[in-house]
């Protein structure tokens, strides 16, 4: 009775005042304010073997700290190094939410698993996805007979808050076991409405002449050189740029912009959609990284990175108790001049009201509302509506979700309608049709079975139809059966589309029907072997697609993969990637390696690149690249590109 109590309740933490990191861990467990962690996946278990229990601490009144303890018996499973990575989620992690508006709509993730590599990112209420966000703070992870401990040090000046109580949510996934706890039972892990509180004592730690009325300065410069050569034409270029911020309090921050990167070159290896729906790969720009899920929104209206070449710009965003807003004003060499922006309301806890407006000149402009947030928090029941719409062409959007979300097991669920008017659609939006009406299904239902096993039959469904005549634009429909037991894993499906909007030929031609098998043998992310195999009718044309992946790592001191590919739609294709992360200097110095071979006919293209990047001091970090393509004809090597370049960073 007790243990379900606890469960049932919201606990309210009060962080102790500390003055060093031993400090805390000496009181952490004494003084009657730890949190503990229930399982909830697979059964609900208040007092779970592998026990957890947390606590909150303030250092110096410069940082939050939170300790977690996490006493494991089976094997720690820890492979991935490089940072911000989904395949993190297959290792053991930790993960801190913290919503520092304390209105259940947005909250900062801090993950991390036990030899330090960290993802962090921006959940919104009601989101399916998390928004990509790189923050200033430093996690300790320390591993000792009883299992591991991390201990998460944010330092108040690398967020934005309110002086509301903040809402609180840890958990903690344990591999070998397919084991998740947290810190409430309630629904979703996503959920931000049904979460516990964290009261800060904010008068003492920033009173109002230093946390309100204070200014402070933060320019970053980069200056990049470098020399391409591209058959026999010779480029040799030096750009250079920056930012300069200036920070009112922990709430305000404006950015002024001169020619900013495009983003952080990666060594990633390709990626192949093998369902025919676009990839889309994440922001890494600070400029619309940080603050930028106040833009959230049901359907974006603006992707940033269709913004490639920005000569210069500025960005504003404000939290309060009672609304946030962000304004960009983006002067780009495709779009010209583009303004845009959002204000936010939190009328109810756990709801969130936006209004959205953009301007590109000379006649684009438009305006949205939109509103969302958990009907039934405890179960995960939510929605989101949005209605935009384009002065210029007088059109509109107009959408609706419901929504159940649970990700272990039961259902989880989503139905939309979207409908979109002639002449709505925007160049910088990652929309594709209009004068079209979209229903869209998604159904999934999580099943678990003895000793740590678990199927999950899942269906998706969705057709646009046009406006005015009522006729089939696009049609897709998948349904799936995935299963797991232990390190096995392993997933059958079917998918078809059907696309009569590719004109005046056969209907075979129209379509797209795939039967597929995968399967998977890992103990972590990156100790994993993986194969897929789909086979089927791509426009006509018999078709398959053959896929190995293997993820080893080494000596456990580095990652490394081997992925090969094998497509055949017209012709064959063959791909073969060796890519991962080598530490040469824990922390300090970092090599990221690429090799990739494409053969199609007769023809053969070898790419190589690494991208190194060495960290001198906390504020000033070198990137260097070198990248080259060499293409194949009979027997013979061309060099018909290379190209080497630096970056110097200097974060004042």
């Amino acid at each position: 009775m007790y243990s379900l109590i606890l469960i049932l309740i919201s606990m309210v933490f009060e962080p102790l005042r500390v003055g060093s990191i031993a400090e805390l861990k000496e009181r952490a467990f004494k003084e009657g304010t730890a949190g503990r962690l229930f399982t909830v996946y697979p059964v609900i278990d208040s007092f779970p073997a592998d026990s957890t229990l947390f606590t909150f601490g303030i250092l110096s009144s410069e940082e939050l700290l939170v300790y977690v303890k996490c006493f494991q018996k089976v094997e720690i499973s820890a492979t991935v190094k490089k940072d911000d990575q989904d395949e993190i989620m297959s290792d053991d992690f930790v993960f801190l939410l913290l919503d520092t508006e304390g209105k259940g709509s947005t909250a900062y993730g801090f993950m991390v698993n036990p030899i330090k590599t960290r993802k962090d990112f921006m959940l919104t209420e009601g989101g399916d996805e998390a928004v990509e966000w790189d923050g200033k703070w430093i996690v300790e992870v320390n591993s000792g007979e009883f299992g591991y401990e991390v201990i998460y040090r944010i330092p108040f000046s690398s967020i934005s808050f309110t002086k509301n109580p903040w809402g609180v949510k840890v958990g903690r996934y344990i591999a070998k076991k397919g084991e998740m706890q947290l810190s409430k039972t309630e629904g979703s892990i996503q959920s931000l409405s049904n979460i516990d509180r964290l009261n800060i004592n904010f008068e003492e730690i920033y009173p109002v002449a230093v946390g309100e009325q204070s200014l402070r300065l933060n320019p970053l410069f980069y200056v990049r050189t470098g020399k391409e050569i591209y058959g026999d034409v010779s480029e040799q270029r030096i750009t250079y740029g920056g930012t300069f911020r200036i920070r009112k309090g922990n709430s305000t921050v404006f950015d002024i912009v001169v020619s900013p990167d495009f983003s952080e070159m990666e060594a990633d290896i390709q990626e192949i959609s093998y369902s025919r729906r676009p990839i889309f790969y994440p922001e890494k720009r600070e400029l619309f990284m940080e603050g930028g899920d106040l833009m959230s929104m049901p359907i974006a209206l603006v992707r940033t990175r269709y913004f490639e070449n920005i000569r210069k710009g500025a960005k504003f965003y404000t939290r309060n108790a009672s609304f946030n807003s962000i304004l960009y004003v983006i002067d780009d060499q495709e779009f010209d001049t583009v303004v845009f922006g959002k204000v936010n309301f939190s009328p109810f806890q756990g709801y969130k009201l936006g209004f959205n407006y953009i301007h590109s000149s000379p006649t684009i402009t438009s305006g949205s509302i939109d509103f969302g947030g958990e009907l039934i928090p405890k179960y995960g029941f939510g929605f989101s509506t949005q209605y935009s719409y384009r002065n210029d062409t007088k059109s509109y959007l107009s959408f609706l979700r419901l929504f159940r979300r649970s990700e272990f097991k039961g259902l989880n669920a989503s139905f939309s309608y979207t409908r979109i008017s002639k002449g709505f659609i925007m160049p910088f939006t990652p929309l594709y049709d209009d004068n079209i009406y979209e229903f869209n299904l998604g159904l999934e239902y999580g099943i678990p079975l003895p000793d740590n096993a678990f199927i999950k039959p899942r269906l998706s469904y969705y057709v646009d139809r046009e406006l005015e005549v009522d006729t089939l634009v696009d049609r897709y429909f998948s349904f799936s059966l995935q299963g797991g037991k232990g390190p096995f894993g392993g997933q059958i499906s079917f998918r078809r589309q059907d696309m009569p909007y590719l004109g005046d030929i056969g209907s075979e031609e129209k379509r797209y029907i795939f039967y597929g098998l995968a399967m998977s043998y890992g103990s972590g992310s990156y100790n994993k072997v993986s194969f897929q195999y789909m086979t089927g009718r791509y426009l006509g044309s018999p078709s398959y697609a053959l896929s190995i992946q293997l993820k080893t790592y080494p000596l456990r001191r580095f990652n490394l993969g081997i992925d090969y590919s094998s497509l055949k739609a017209f012709e064959i294709t063959q791909i073969i990637q060796l890519f991962g992360i080598l530490p040469v200097v824990e922390g300090k110095f970092i090599l990221k390696p690429y090799l990739g071979y494409r053969v199609k006919d007769q023809w053969g293209i070898l790419n190589f690149k690494t991208v190194g990047y060495f960290y001198v001091t906390e504020d000033i970090s070198l990137l260097f690249v070198t990248y080259g393509t060499l293409r194949r004809s009979d027997s013979n090597f061309e060099v018909i590109q290379r190209s080497i370049s630096a970056k110097l960073c200097i974060n004042l």
